[in-house]
């Protein structure tokens, strides 16, 4: 930027009154700009309503052509002088308008969001997950502008039709993607390294950058936000991303690695919501950690609640036969239920007249060694009478406990309740026991 010289200083102050600041950078040969803020810095107040300098919708057009001149191209809101900013907003409603009445360029304003892009939604959950993952924020500045940039990248071209027919469906704005090319290249650290082919997307929205950037800080303000409902969209959409399922000998694993300690505990937080088992392998030499879930009733019940594996890659033809079998083995288990309500809907199958034991509950599960807790779940039901749990007993015949007690009233009123139904007891123990007990089909 050009200097001010003492005599353009003194021109200004002998002149600031008589003159316009129009007719002051004429004479200076200075955009209006650099006069209004040099009038400002000398205190050199022109008034801002005087009849001479009042801004009025041709003088605004006038002072956006000349600015144009001399910048050589349409002017951006940080290239002009405050004054004519706010006489854009008061006459036209905003910069763009009054550049369209001064027929100059300007940049077509991004489709803002509608309301109901800030509810909580499967789209959403989706996105948020895919973005925690593989998603990054870019946030740029200079002279001209702010760039708001969400950027998303994947080797997978399905992957990325999904995260782009989502984000369309979800913001309005529909993203299109391009490829990068495979190849050697050097990166910023100046390490060169081979780079897989790649599918790639920018999407410009101050908005929808701000919105997803606060699920970026704060992962774990997920939970909060979103209802069981949507759970399972967040967990597929950080699967999908950071996800894998590996084939050890006629075993499956499903893998889950970041570096992101929030990330990871809002990964391990979904999967104790649906009562899923991992473990939990630390990479040596890094800080990378990897959660897996190796047992294969939490394998496929994994699987149906992200609603089956998107990404081609990910299931080869003999993953696909795997789950196919385990799949039929399971086919009787309602995987959208949490463990404590799936042990509730089988209490309800009990008939009067009849009882079932801890181990047999569990058994009809696909979990022999939950007997545990499915005591536990029924000690903590809700539903009683509807749930009829004083017809659950121990594997031996005893009435083992009931509403968290072992002896006195509480089991005394199971006595009561089980008689009353026609059940025979003695010493606290069931009388033909195998002719009154409920096999699940």
């Amino acid at each position: 930027m050009e200097t001010w010289k003492e005599e353009d200083v003194k021109f200004l102050k002998d002149n600031y009154k008589k003159l316009s600041y129009i007719e002051i950078s004429k004479k200076l040969n200075r955009t209006v700009g650099s006069i209004y803020w040099k009038a400002h810095e000398l205190k050199l107040n022109k008034g801002r309503w005087d009849d001479r300098n009042r801004l009025t919708k041709k003088k605004v057009i006038k002072l956006l052509k000349l600015e144009s001149q001399k910048i050589g191209k349409s002017p951006s809101a940080r290239e002009l002088p405050i004054s004519i900013r706010s006489a854009c907003q008061r006459h036209f409603g905003n910069l763009n308008n009054a550049k369209k009445a001064a027929k100059l360029d300007f940049r077509k304003l991004i489709t803002p969001l509608p309301k109901r892009a800030y509810k909580k939604s499967k789209e959403l959950a989706y996105i948020i997950g895919l973005l925690l993952g593989d998603g990054s924020f870019r946030h740029q500045k200079s002279l001209e502008r702010t760039s708001y940039v969400i950027c998303f990248a994947t080797k997978d071209v399905d992957l990325m039709k999904y995260f782009t027919s989502k984000f369309r469906n979800w913001s309005n704005i529909g993203p299109k993607f391009s490829i990068i090319k495979d190849g050697y290249r050097t990166f910023p650290n100046g390490v060169t390294s081979y780079y897989n082919k790649t599918y790639y997307t920018q999407i410009c929205s101050k908005e929808a950058w701000i919105f997803l950037k606060s699920f970026k800080n704060e992962p774990l303000k997920c939970i909060d936000f979103f209802d069981r409902k949507s759970y399972c969209w967040i967990l597929k959409g950080l699967w999908d991303a950071e996800g894998c399922l590996r084939q050890n000998g006629s075993n499956l694993r499903t893998h889950f690695s970041n570096s992101n300690k929030d990330i990871i505990s809002l990964y391990k937080n979904l999967l104790e919501k649906y009562d899923l088992r991992y473990q939990i392998e630390k990479q040596s030499g890094r800080e990378m950690v990897n959660v897996t879930i190796s047992d294969k009733f939490n394998i496929i019940k994994f699987i149906t609640i992200i609603k089956g594996i998107t990404i081609k890659r990910k299931k080869n033809s003999l993953i696909k036969e795997k789950i196919k079998k385990l799949k039929k083995e399971y086919r009787s288990v309602n995987f959208n239920l949490s463990f404590d309500e799936q042990v509730y809907q089988m209490v309800k199958k009990i008939p009067c007249g009849r009882i079932s034991t801890y181990g047999e509950i569990a058994m009809a599960l696909n979990n022999k060694k939950a007997y545990r807790a499915v005591g536990q779940a029924l000690r903590n039901n809700p539903y009683a009478p509807i749930v009829p749990c004083h017809r659950v007993i121990a594997s031996n015949g005893l009435l083992g406990g009931f509403n968290g007690k072992a002896s006195g009233k509480e089991i005394q009123r199971k006595i009561h309740m089980l008689e009353k139904e026609g059940i025979k007891i003695k010493n606290n123990k069931i009388v033909d026991f195998e002719k009154v007990l409920y096999h699940f089909k």
